[in-house]
């Protein structure tokens, strides 16, 4: 019999993952197969059990955050103590990825930032600390103030999804894509902002000539006091200082952009959150096309769409609103 000490101690990151905010589940190129992303429970799986992605694996179990106070450590380039993911994303310059996160409370508003570093090399061997970054896209405020709609309102609004364009002329080879949010709900104060980056290898099979130059680390791409970090977002105001360097691309072409632009889309399907491993197909129901969902992983919740059934073993356990999971 598990004592509760037991129980209480194996509950105890589920509780945490389901009241905190998220991460990207997956990606589709051009509207294509789903590629899984990284999930944070993986961690509490079996070694050897978690499937090998893309996603840069990283100690955001509660699926939280890097504080300013921690800018001027590589926990910023890639998230918390973060490892390169074991697999690339197939695409070509001029190609469209949409990213899918799990979940994003409508409350936590900000920029949504994508940066390609040039990993020279393996990028499946790659440290975060080795990573020079530079900033591809952003979009942030859209209209109003105090607090005004945001990038982020769109991302919820079209089921947690943003896009990234890849340059038309990056030279083919193998980059990281750090895509990020930061969420401003409590930036008014002092180390108060919240980042949420999110790192995928990405391999980039045919394109053009052009190479990125005039990257920079992690640790020097924001302060814990620059305008764009030490935000009120429940004041009056009629824009908003996109926090990092300007936007660049191949080639050093590039300017930034108004901070109110944003090019996200405007319908997206909803995709099961997790395949492979986690949800795969079995042809009887439980949700979209049947499919089974694996131990530990999400079943239900407050705007999910995907499978409902659990794997033989496992029942799905509501946790809270937005996050039931199967245990």
């Amino acid at each position: 019999m598990h004592t509760l000490t037991t129980i209480a101690a194996f509950a105890a990151p589920l509780i945490q993952l389901a009241a905190a905010h998220g991460h990207v589940a997956g990606v589709r190129v051009n509207g294509g197969s789903w590629i899984q992303g990284c999930d944070p429970n993986w961690y509490y799986q079996p070694a050897g059990a978690a499937p090998n992605t893309p996603g840069w694996k990283a100690l955001n179990q509660d699926n939280g955050f890097v504080s300013p106070d921690a800018f001027r450590t590589s926990d910023i380039a890639c998230h918390k103590s973060a490892k390169a993911g074991e697999t690339y994303i197939d695409a070509n310059a001029g190609d469209t990825l949409t990213l899918y996160w799990n979940t994003w409370p409508d409350t936590h508003k900000g920029p949504i930032i994508d940066y390609l570093a040039p990993c020279n090399g393996e990028c499946t061997s790659a440290s975060a600390g080795s990573l020079s970054f530079t900033k591809i896209d952003q979009a942030a405020l859209i209209s109003g103030n105090n607090p005004g709609t945001w990038v982020t309102d769109t991302l919820v609004q079209n089921n947690f999804t943003s896009q990234f364009k890849v340059p038309s002329n990056l030279r083919p080879g193998n980059y990281v894509l750090r895509h990020e949010i930061i969420a401003l709900h409590a930036a008014g104060s002092a180390n108060g902002a919240q980042a949420y980056p999110q790192c995928l290898n990405l391999k980039i099979n045919s394109g053009g000539s052009a190479g990125l130059s005039g990257g920079v680390p992690g640790t020097s791409l924001y302060s814990a006091t620059d305008p764009g970090i030490l935000f009120n977002l429940y004041g009056a105001f009629t824009s908003y200082p996109i926090p990092g360097p300007a936007v660049g691309g191949p080639g050093g072409d590039g300017g930034s952009p108004p901070p109110t632009t944003t090019l996200r889309p405007t319908t997206t399907q909803r995709p099961p959150t997790s395949t492979s491993s986690s949800s795969v197909p079995t042809g009887g129901p439980g949700g979209p096309g049947g499919c089974t969902v694996a131990k530990y992983q999400q079943c239900g919740g407050q705007g999910y769409s995907g499978c409902t059934t659990c794997a033989s073993g496992s029942t799905c356990q509501k946790l809270n609103d937005f996050y039931s999971q199967c245990t």
